[in-house]
């Protein structure tokens, strides 16, 4: 009889703070995190500038009004009208200078060839420009400074990818809104800077891809939280088990994002985001009622593939050098694992003591599963209209 009044007022509990969960996460939309990206190759060749921007369609037209008609679709005839004004938008937020041994120059880019490119995740406007800033009265350019911040005014996530080619050394770096100033020393452009470069940027959005990923960092939790429910098992057990998840978390999810970035698979990202909030979902309901147990590796296992998808969404589409792409990939994917770690560090002491104060099962699991299911619920609502 006690056994049913305790379920009973678990079951009761359990879901008015779901309820609750729910009405906070439809006032802070803002939580969950977004995946755009715009995409710059630039080449230097006897010291001429070729290359191309990559727009996403969205974006631009979030940034300018393209969307003439108000009717949510973009045109081909809406977006030739707007050249002047996207043009405006990229000269503004796009800034590049040379510099000699005798002067600084800025690099004024030329008119654009447009085009429309499918990429995995959204159509983007393909922004062409060839034999830019041919400065014939400067000396060999020793220095190149670029200044990137597009869309960072509408999109704090919102990254710029830069594939920078000079002397056939194919070199990648990331534009952030607190980062969007780069210095290159055109003089230092050696294949070992090259991959200095790309080791410490793209383990850099590794590390914060997964802090600022909240339906990544939500799913961690939820698979990490069953195991300290189970009051048999020792701490022993209980790390085996958080090694089991967290390795087949990083498994699974090397294994999509190296199959996406090779162009192995390709899934569009709404099906993805959504079966990520999904998998927020089911896991948050097995921190309510553990099924799983000792098997929630398996959990970690089948949604990391999913979660993978996510992940390649941040550096994915770069037509890159096969051996940048698996240098990138690598740097990515461990900036990845160290920040996982730190989160696993930062909260495994509290559970731990929160588990010899026996207030895990009776407090924290059915507030927190409540709420991780809140946060995946409306994250699959928003992903799916």
């Amino acid at each position: 009889m006690k056994f049913h009044a305790y379920f009973f007022l678990k079951t009761r509990f359990t879901i008015f703070l779901f309820l609750n969960s729910l009405c906070l996460l439809f006032s802070h939309s803002a939580w969950s995190h977004t995946t755009a990206n715009h995409f710059f190759d630039l080449e230097l060749d006897s010291q001429i500038f070729n290359g191309e921007i990559l727009l996403a369609i969205p974006d631009i037209a979030h940034a300018i009004g393209l969307d003439a008609n108000k009717n949510d679709v973009v045109t081909w005839n809406e977006i030739t009208q707007s050249k002047n004004q996207i043009n405006t938008y990229v000269y503004s937020h796009l800034k590049i200078n040379v510099s000699s041994t005798t002067a600084t120059k800025n690099c004024v880019l030329p008119d654009f060839s447009y085009a429309l490119k499918d990429l995995s995740d959204s159509t983007y406007l393909s922004l062409e420009f060839k034999n830019a800033c041919s400065f014939k009265e400067l000396d060999k350019f020793e220095s190149l400074t670029i200044k990137d911040s597009l869309f960072f005014e509408y999109d704090d996530q919102h990254k710029g990818i830069l594939n920078f080619i000079h002397q056939n050394h194919s070199s990648a770096f990331i534009f952030t809104k607190d980062n969007n100033d780069l210095s290159i020393d055109l003089k230092d452009m050696s294949k070992q800077s090259a991959v200095k470069s790309a080791v410490i940027s793209f383990m850099h959005e590794g590390m914060v891809h997964i802090w600022s990923g909240y339906d990544h960092l939500v799913f961690l939790l939820a698979l990490i939280l069953p195991i300290f429910s189970i009051s048999t098992a020792r701490f022993s057990h209980q790390f085996i088990d958080l090694v089991k998840i967290i390795t087949a978390f990083s498994v699974a999810h090397s294994l999509t994002l190296s199959s996406v970035i090779f162009k192995w698979i390709t899934i569009p990202s709404r099906i993805v985001e959504s079966l990520i909030a999904l998998s927020v979902i089911i896991a948050g309901l097995n921190v309510i009622w553990p099924i799983f147990k000792h098997k929630t590796w398996l959990v970690g296992l089948g949604f990391g593939l999913i979660h993978g998808f996510g992940f390649a969404s941040a550096i994915g589409d770069l037509d890159w050098q096969q051996g940048q792409v698996l240098l990138n990939v690598f740097s990515f994917n461990v900036g990845v694992e160290i920040g996982q770690i730190v989160v696993v560090i930062f909260i495994l002491p509290l559970l731990w003591s929160l588990k010899k104060s026996k207030k895990i099962d009776t407090l924290l699991n059915p507030i927190l599963g409540a709420t991780i299911t809140g946060f995946g619920a409306f994250w699959l609502f928003e992903r799916l209209i």
